[in-house]
This record gives structure tokens, C-alpha cells and sequence, in this order.
């Protein structure tokens, strides 16, 4: 459940999540219905991800830090 908590804090979520909301209270329901079927494919495929620690921001820190190691 943590993962699944932790998942959708990612700040691209959050942004979709604001715009399911937005999208619903203007009552554009196919607009809401695909924003949300994203959010939850983006959570079911990022929660296995991030439990067998390949998630965007463990990559992302790896690729700085090779990086930095190269530029030195």
C-alpha cells in the first residue's frame, strides 16, 4: 500500500490527478475517464518497478552520478 501511496506522490501524477478533478467538475467525462485509466496504468506499471528498485528516480540519481563521475 506504501508503494501504491509513494507512486502516486510523483509529481506527474499529481498534475494528472489535479486534471481528472478539473476535467470532472467541468463535467468532461470521456476527458476524465482516459486521464484516470493513465493514472492507474502508470501506477500498476510503476508499483512492481519500484519495489524491484529500477524506479525513474533511482535511474535518474544513477545517471547523474555516472555522470558527474565522468565530467570529473
Amino acid at each position: 500500500m506504501k508503494r501504491v501511496v509513494d507512486q502516486l506522490r510523483d509529481p506527474m501524477l499529481l498534475l494528472l490527478q489535479a486534471a481528472a478533478v478539473l476535467s470532472a467538475l467541468l463535467r468532461d467525462w470521456p476527458s476524465t475517464a482516459i486521464i484516470v485509466l493513465v493514472v492507474v496504468f502508470n501506477t500498476t506499471l510503476g508499483v512492481p518497478a519500484a519495489a524491484a528498485g529500477r524506479s525513474r528516480h533511482g535511474r535518474a540519481r544513477k545517471a547523474v552520478s555516472a555522470h558527474r563521475l565522468r565530467a570529473a
